[in-house]
């Protein structure tokens, strides 16, 4: 895995920076790895999000901000969703991909 963490940065919120508390990793294979507070939240390849937010703790608002700016990111438009958009999203998915289209 390439270890490479790369800051994640405001393009699509309001907020100038989100102080190092997110941020990106990229793996060999090509998936983008989304980290708050130095847990693992999101993973995206090929299109596909898939949300590792086990707990309902994870789910801050904060984190929320943070995965707003990665699925907008990766959509290249923004898209913002809310604790309970996100909490209703990790039942539905159950460690299971879901489409960045369908959000």
């Amino acid at each position: 895995m390439t270890n490479i963490k790369t800051e994640l940065t405001a393009h699509f919120s309001p907020q100038k920076s989100f102080y190092r508390k997110a941020y990106t990793q990229q793996a060999d294979d090509g998936a983008i790895m989304l980290y708050s507070y130095d847990t693992l939240v999101a993973i995206w390849k090929d299109g596909d999000i898939n949300f590792i937010t086990g707990n309902d703790w994870h789910l801050t608002r904060t984190t929320v901000k943070h995965l707003n700016e990665f699925v907008s990111q990766m959509l290249g438009y923004s898209r913002s969703l809310g604790v309970a958009d996100y909490r209703k999203l990790q039942k539905l998915a159950n460690d299971q991909k879901l489409s960045l289209n369908n959000l």
